[in-house]
């Protein structure tokens, strides 16, 4: 005796129809004295279902990418920390010019005004960095979770969020 299993039926009722080059590969398998038809085509391609009423959108690719996304956000995040740690632990004060040789004072200067501006940079363009990027990765990860391809597409070309992202990746290269 053969029977379907409901679920991969279920599935297969719903993909046929969405996806026209699929062709389902039907295996037999025994369970527990039965033989269940199976569909791993199906399984298998659970992925490239469309959903939101879109295109298919590969979500191994789109997982690379939103993964490495947050890696550079993670990395953006220790430099701010250590941008910060420096900030705080380092004493700003510019010495007093009469109590040493005046070419002194002014290296002492300078060096104090370059760290200062060095550290502030570092620690502006890695929060625009962490902000920008961990809020684009958690965006598109609730909008394909959710299964709004359509959604998560649009937001994902668009011009000023594409310009956003660079600026993002542009300001990572400055933090380093």
């Amino acid at each position: 005796m053969v029977t379907t299993h409901p679920i991969c039926s279920s599935i297969v009722a719903k993909c046929l129809p969405r996806v026209a080059s699929f062709a389902p590969i039907i295996t037999k398998l025994p369970t527990q004295g039965r033989m269940v038809e199976t569909v791993p085509a199906v399984v298998t391609s659970i992925q490239a279902i469309p959903r939101g009423g879109g295109g298919p959108v590969d979500l191994s690719r789109l997982g690379l990418e939103l993964s490495a996304m947050s890696s550079y956000a993670v990395v953006a995040s220790l430099l701010l920390g250590s941008g910060l740690y420096l900030f705080a632990i380092t004493p700003l004060t510019i010495p007093d010019p009469g109590k040493g040789p005046p070419q002194e004072s002014r290296i002492s200067k300078w060096a104090t005004a370059v760290f200062a501006i060095m550290v502030a940079l570092n620690i502006v363009t890695s929060l625009h960095t962490v902000l920008t990027l961990n809020v684009m990765s958690l965006y598109a990860n609730t909008a394909l979770g959710r299964g709004l391809d359509d959604a998560y597409l649009a937001f994902w070309e668009a011009p000023f969020i594409k310009n956003l992202r660079r600026s993002a990746f542009r300001s990572f290269l400055v933090a380093i």
